[in-house]
């Protein structure tokens, strides 16, 4: 916000409609794209936020214009109300009945951890940037480029999820 000079009302409408895209996305998985393979659906919300990591790291580069970055998140957001809440029913379908609230349990708490781990990780990077004297841009930029790793690892390892 501050390295781009971007408004703290457009940052809010861009963190909102986020949150309105993923709640849509993630009806649209579970009610039109019903019939789809759960695998299938991981590895296409995994696609679409691989994508949007991509345009963060594009929205960080001198001469782009700021809001290209900001059209990352909406983007993130139909990926993850894809992703999620198939891995969670591909976790419950692979669990024995008497196991699923332990599976559903220990889902939620492993993407709890990866994501504060991969945010950690990220931070780190962004610090040793500016530490070793790059531009709060080009910090941005690596930090985001992190990102790349788990959703690429998620695109390539999904077809071992199939029901």
């Amino acid at each position: 916000m501050a390295e781009r000079k971007v408004s703290a009302v457009i940052i809010g409408l861009v963190f909102t409609s986020a949150s309105v895209v993923r709640a849509g996305a993630s009806w649209v998985q579970g009610r039109v794209l019903e019939a789809w393979p759960r695998y299938r659906l991981v590895r296409l919300g995994a696609l679409v936020q691989t994508g949007a990591v991509a345009v963060a790291v594009a929205g960080t580069l001198p001469g782009v214009p700021p809001l290209t970055a900001a059209a990352a998140m909406p983007l993130a957001a139909i990926g993850m109300g894809m992703l999620e809440p198939s891995l969670i029913v591909l976790s419950l379908a692979h669990s024995r009945p008497g196991r699923r609230g332990h599976a559903g349990a220990a889902m939620q708490t492993n993407q709890n951890l990866g994501q504060i781990g991969v945010l950690g990780l990220s931070t780190l990077v962004l610090n040793i940037c500016w530490a070793a004297g790059s531009s709060g841009l080009v910090g941005y930029g690596v930090a985001s480029a992190v990102l790349l790793v788990p959703s690429a690892l998620i695109v390539l390892l999904a077809g071992r999820t199939r029901d």
